[in-house]
């Protein structure tokens, strides 16, 4: 009996994938001032947007969400190290268009954290630019 239900709940896990990233952010405004000319870029476009939510989709793609943070949990910040978000990597064709990222991060004064450089270290020819966007949470775009 046990057996049978792991080979359906495997059945299932190959039609599984992720549908969607909910973020939520202190203030939705200023996070979408962010997040929608970035997302545009990396083919993104927005769908809706409220007082209390924005969203964006590309097909094949998880949607993303960013919800306006409530009450006193608006003024708390994010900390990359400890349990919860670490980071979100957009794949892109090539590291012309992590460069491309990495000079709109760099003039519209958003913190780089890494600028755009190969990791070895890293499967394949990996060349990343690492970022934060207005909250703290660490964002990366990525060619390999």
């Amino acid at each position: 009996m046990r057996q049978q239900l792991f080979r359906e709940m495997s059945m299932m896990a190959t039609e599984t994938r992720v549908h969607h990233l909910a973020l939520t952010t202190s203030d939705l405004e200023t996070a979408v001032r962010f997040y929608d000319p970035l997302l545009s870029c990396l083919g993104y476009r927005k769908v809706s947007t409220s007082a209390s939510l924005a969203a964006w989709e590309l097909i094949g793609q998880p949607e993303i969400l960013l919800y306006q943070a409530k009450g006193e949990a608006a003024s708390r910040s994010h900390s990359l190290y400890q349990p919860g978000f670490h980071h979100l990597a957009f794949r892109v064709r090539n590291s012309v268009a992590v460069d491309q990222i990495h000079s709109w991060m760099c003039e519209g004064g958003h913190p780089v954290l890494e600028p755009p450089r190969p990791y070895p270290e890293y499967p394949g020819d990996y060349y990343a630019v690492f970022f934060l966007d207005p909250d703290g949470l660490k964002l990366e775009v990525m060619t390999d």
